[in-house]
């Protein structure tokens, strides 16, 4: 990608576990499957809602995988991916005071999903007022309730909102980002800077 996001080591590391997990299925070996867990453990800490893939992983490899001792390498895998979360989640506990799975900013970017933002805006007088003056995990809290009920408000704006941001994000590939590249794609071309369009 252009800049550096976190979709570049998403991509690796979903690769990475799709290949450790065929693995493990094709291998008689507690050890691969142990491995495939913690693969799982690392994608789930690298972004959070890899907890998705988790129970699509698990459901995949319980219907199509019907050998014998499947049940006890599933729970290795199981283990393995706990342990991995849950040293992540005691040290929340540590630093918190709360069990916090993962991180404390997903509902910053719920939030701002729900408002069909690209980024936060951090001068908005409505986000202002919601987190002023809190803990980052009490914004949180905040944000996260805010961001379900700006969807449960208005679902159809929510899908909207998040189809515009997939193509944004697809074909602009955040070029907002990047030096020479700061207007939108529609700007460039009333601009007649097709070059820039181009690239």
């Amino acid at each position: 990608s252009g800049i550096l996001l976190t979709e570049t080591l998403t991509t690796f590391l979903l690769v990475l576990l799709a290949w450790s997990l065929k693995r493990a299925i094709q291998s008689a070996s507690w050890a691969t499957w142990g491995g495939a867990g913690i693969v799982m453990g690392v994608n789930v800490l690298h972004r959070q809602e890899m907890l998705l893939l988790l129970a699509a992983y698990l459901g995949f490899v319980l219907y199509y995988c019907r050998h014998e001792s499947l049940l006890r390498k599933v729970t290795v895998f199981l283990l393995a991916s706990t342990l991995v979360i849950g040293v992540w989640t005691t040290r929340n506990y540590v630093t918190f005071g709360r069990w916090i799975l993962g991180t404390v900013h997903g509902g910053d970017a719920l939030y701002l999903t729900s408002r069909g933002w690209d980024r936060l805006h951090y001068d908005d007088e409505t986000y202002r007022s919601l987190v002023h003056g809190l803990s980052d995990v009490e914004k949180n809290d905040v944000l996260q309730r805010e961001g379900i009920r700006n969807i449960l408000d208005d679902p159809l704006r929510y899908l909207l909102f998040g189809v515009r941001r997939s193509l944004s994000f697809w074909i602009t590939s955040h070029t907002g980002a990047v030096a020479g590249l700061s207007d939108s794609l529609r700007g460039y071309y009333a601009q007649g800077a097709l070059g820039r369009v181009a690239l």
